[in-house]
């Protein structure tokens, strides 16, 4: 594995390619507090007394708008790193001293994954259970980046696969969502109604966290942008930098000087 380092000051974020042939680990079990789930839910299943079968035809053409509204080949990546960005500077809200925010972004080329870990403000079980549906949102005015306020939902529901584990102090709660974007493509009613089930936690950085969340999302499947990651022709942890940097918020410039510009701590290609 290739190192490539650069002095950090503040802020940093760390990029990881994995290229093909690595290895992969076993996350640790999920840990539960009095607080964790052990059943799989629907994030759009409504209270009672309303008709699920309208409600859930409802929320599938909302859904489906909503993601004709994701054009670009690098929504994937602005997604998940604004994401992080908010959630670590929510956490730098609450003036803890000693806090150090830090971002990994991890690209697996054999796998055709996209993780990016936080050591932000996490979420509680109650944000957990609701943050995929198309009426639930992080966004808080202008404090945060973006606009729509959907990119959960797009994200567990334009692509196939999503694992998502998040801490905070009182406890870690992991789970996956798989199928999402063939369902809503689905026109026959064949495909059942994606649930996020628990999961073992994401390994890498987020086990060493005291809170924080990562996000994973492979791409495997029909009507996905991107369909793979060699689209984008890069092969180096350096290259992705570069392109993340162009085409996503970890390039962001801060005129007013509000905030400081990110540093990047390391590169490693593997």
């Amino acid at each position: 594995m290739k190192n490539v380092d650069s002095t950090s000051v503040g802020r940093t974020a760390r990029i990881k390619c994995r290229n093909y042939g690595d290895s992969v680990h076993t996350g640790a079990l999920i840990k539960m507090s009095h607080a964790g789930f052990v059943e799989a839910w629907d994030p759009l299943e409504p209270s009672a007394g309303i008709d699920l079968g309208l409600v859930i035809a409802a929320k599938k053409r909302e859904i489906a708008n909503i993601l004709r509204s994701y054009t670009g080949y690098y929504d994937l990546f602005s997604e998940l790193i604004q994401n992080a960005l908010d959630a670590v500077e929510r956490r730098l809200e609450e003036d803890e001293a000693g806090y150090a925010p830090r971002i990994w972004i991890e690209i697996d080329l054999g796998k055709h994954e996209v993780r990016v870990t936080d050591n932000g403000c996490g979420m509680s079980l109650e944000q957990f259970r609701q943050f995929l549906s198309p009426s639930f949102s992080f966004k808080n005015g202008q404090s945060t980046r973006g606009s729509k306020g959907v990119g959960a939902t797009y994200l567990g529901y334009g692509f196939n696969s999503l694992h998502v584990s998040s801490r905070q102090p009182e406890g870690v709660f992991s789970g996956k969502f798989e199928n999402g974007r063939n369902w809503i493509e689905d026109r026959l009613g064949t495909i059942a109604r994606p649930k996020i089930v628990p999961a073992l936690q994401i390994d890498g950085q987020f086990s060493d966290l005291d809170r924080g969340t990562a996000v994973a999302v492979m791409l495997n499947g029909a009507n996905i942008r991107p369909k793979n990651l060699s689209w984008y022709q890069a092969v180096s942890a350096t290259q992705w930098l570069a392109l993340l940097r162009i085409f996503t918020p970890l390039g962001g410039l801060y005129i007013d000087g509000s905030s400081a510009p990110w540093k990047y701590d390391r590169t490693y290609e593997r």
